[in-house]
Parts: structure tokens; C-alpha cells; sequence
């Protein structure tokens, strides 16, 4: 039998087995050389194909979406994510995650994420300004300013720009601090409307990228961020009542 096709043992202990589960589905994804937003097969035929049973399957998926190597998306599939070898992970169960978190997030996005930008100007491959293009049309493709595709789409473009800086370290801290603050986000707003503005403020970085104008991606990033910075500040106007009694009831989980 092939080594792709091999059942892992079933006698291995549960955790043992699920720890090497995750292991055989990080090689299939190299194998196949899967990239962000490519499907998985289904459940059931990757039991089938591990020879385990579907529980144990599904936990192991569980365990990548966590390290955020996959994402599980109900009724639709399993689809590869940007971190299928990451080292720098979130907590794959945020707690707690109020109005400072998440200005404390955006606060470290504001130090990474123009530095990323700036060496992104300065080292980003044809292949890396082409994947960069591709995102951000799926982007203008997919606008729709109450849809969950929107939301994906902005985090797919900086996701993009930290991988075209080149240090994968860096990228991954990124990736790790946007994603515990898509779920602050969501949870201080879940009714947050995504903003054309940020469509032409991602087509104005790429463009400084493309120019390998490193200093001007810089200032843009950070303007961008800056933007994010008063958009909170606004939402937290409209949900009345003065903002600093906001962030603490909001903080406190009250």
C-alpha cells in the first residue's frame, strides 16, 4: 500500500493516533501541494483514506483549525488556511477578548504590519505581487458589506502582504495577532458593516508595493490601521453612552 494511503495504526492510543492524524493530513496538504483556500476532501473520505473512523477524524481537523492550518466551514467543507507549518500560533480558544483586547491587538498590528508592508516593497516576488492581485479582486469581487466573504477577504490581503515581506516568522505573528482580532472584533461588533474604503485603501498599498516604494507602503499601512483606530472609536459612538464605559463594560465581559 502506498505510504500516502497508509491507515494509521489503530492500535495507538486515542491521543496518539489523533496527534499522528494531523500529522498524515499536514503531509497530504504538502503532498498535493495544497495552498490557502483549497478543499479538502470530505470528512468521510479522508476516514476512509486514514482508516479511522469519522469522530476521530473530525477531531484531528478540529486540532489543525486551532494552529490554524485549516478551516472548517459547516455545510460547505475543510479548506486549507495560511498556516499549515506555522510556528507562531494564537490560543486556539481566546477568552476574554473585549474592547482593550482589541485595541491592544490593533495596537501591535500598527507595529508590525507597516514594517511587513515596507519589506513586502522591497523583496515581494512576481509570484507573490500576482497572489496579491488575485486577492484583492476576489475582494472587490466579493464585496458585500454584511457578508462573512468580505471579512475573509480583507484578513486574505494582509495575510498576503506578511507572506510577501519574506520572513515567515513575522508573517506569522501577524497572521496570529489578525486572527485573535477578527474574533475580538466580531465580538464587540457582530453587526459591523465592512467598509469600501478599505478596498482602495488595500489597492493603494498593493500599488506602492508594485513600485517598490517601501517608505510609501509604510505610511499607507499605518494610515490604514490609524483608520481602523477611529472606525472602532465611532462604532463604540454609535452604541451609545460614552466610550470609556464602553471599553470597561465590554472589557469585562459585562
Amino acid at each position: 500500500m502506498p505510504a500516502r494511503d497508509r491507515p494509521v495504526s489503530a492500535a495507538a492510543s486515542t491521543p496518539d493516533l489523533s496527534t499522528r492524524l494531523t500529522g498524515e493530513i499536514l503531509d497530504l496538504i504538502r503532498r498535493e501541494d495544497l495552498h490557502a483556500g483549497d478543499r479538502l476532501p470530505s470528512v468521510r473520505a479522508l476516514a476512509a483514506r486514514f482508516g479511522v473512523a469519522t469522530p476521530t477524524l473530525r477531531e484531528a481537523l478540529r486540532r489543525l483549525q486551532a494552529t490554524g492550518a485549516v478551516d472548517i466551514r459547516h455545510g460547505s467543507g475543510t479548506y486549507v488556511r495560511h498556516g499549515r507549518g506555522r510556528l507562531v500560533l494564537a490560543s486556539p480558544v481566546p477568552q476574554g477578548l473585549g474592547i482593550d483586547s482589541l485595541l491592544h491587538l490593533l495596537d501591535a498590528r500598527t507595529v508590525v504590519e507597516p514594517g511587513l508592508a515596507a519589506m513586502a516593497a522591497e523583496r515581494a516576488t512576481a509570484a507573490d505581487l500576482a497572489r496579491l492581485e488575485d486577492v484583492l479582486l476576489d475582494a472587490e469581487r466579493s464585496f458585500f458589506p454584511n457578508d462573512g466573504r468580505s471579512a475573509r477577504a480583507n484578513e486574505a490581503f494582509h495575510f498576503a502582504v506578511a507572506r510577501a515581506s519574506g520572513n515567515p516568522i513575522l508573517a506569522e505573528t501577524d497572521e496570529a495577532l489578525m486572527d485573535l482580532y477578527a474574533v475580538a472584533y466580531a465580538a464587540a461588533f457582530p453587526h459591523a458593516r465592512t467598509r469600501s474604503r478599505e478596498l482602495h485603501d488595500h489597492a493603494a498599498i498593493l500599488a506602492a508595493i508594485a513600485g517598490r516604494n517601501a517608505q510609501r507602503a509604510r505610511q499607507l499601512a499605518h494610515r490604514h490601521l490609524e483608520d481602523a483606530g477611529a472606525d472602532i472609536a465611532l462604532l463604540l459612538a454609535e452604541m451609545g453612552g460614552d466610550a470609556a464605559e464602553q471599553r470597561t463594560a465590554l472589557g469585562s465581559g459585562q
